[in-house]
């Protein structure tokens, strides 16, 4: 997942920024199975699998609508203000639909059901734990590790660089304009 994010993106720091989310969705996953008191299974993995994956979507089009705003000429702070603004409908619909979806499974009684419980649980808990990441802890993980780039460069070169001058996406639309 990661080397196709960050050759998907071009940088080395945002999908990982992206990838320290999950161990905390995990959490979320374990916490839905005791609270329903179910035991994690084989399935339950699967539903991790399928979370991550779902995960990682909505965090892609949180960065990609930040990196577009960044190449657009937005300051730091305000793309990625407008990317949380822009990007909340679409990743919040995405993690509603998703638990409704399961709902019923989850509600259901039948012994047929018992067996499919587990994914849904992995699924439903850990999505609903990771859109608050997505639209909440991802943003500031993205403004520290810029904060951390800034530093580190004025620490190499002793200019004082922008928030902005750091970011990639600014980078690439730089050396494209000197070529």
């Amino acid at each position: 997942i990661y080397i196709t994010i960050a050759f998907t993106f071009r940088s080395y720091s945002q999908p990982l920024l992206l990838i320290l989310l999950i161990p905390f969705s995990l959490t979320a996953v374990a916490w839905g199975h005791w609270l329903l008191d179910f035991q994690v299974n084989v399935l339950s993995l699967l539903g991790i699998i399928a979370l991550i994956g779902i995960m990682v979507n909505d965090g892609l089009v949180l960065i990609g609508k930040f990196n577009s705003n960044l190449k657009e000429g937005m300051k730091f702070d305000e793309a990625l203000s407008e990317a949380g603004k822009s990007r909340f409908r679409a990743i919040f619909l995405t993690s509603l639909t998703t638990i409704a979806g399961l709902a019923p499974l989850l509600l259901e009684k039948s012994r047929q059901a018992q067996f499919l419980k587990p994914m849904a649980i992995s699924i439903s808990f850990g999505i609903a734990y990771a859109t608050i990441l997505t639209l909440l802890v991802l943003p500031l993980f993205l403004s520290f590790s810029n904060n951390i780039k800034k530093n580190t460069k004025w620490l190499a070169t002793g200019n004082d660089v922008t928030k902005e001058e750091v970011e990639r996406a600014i980078k690439e639309q730089n050396e494209g304009n000197e070529h």
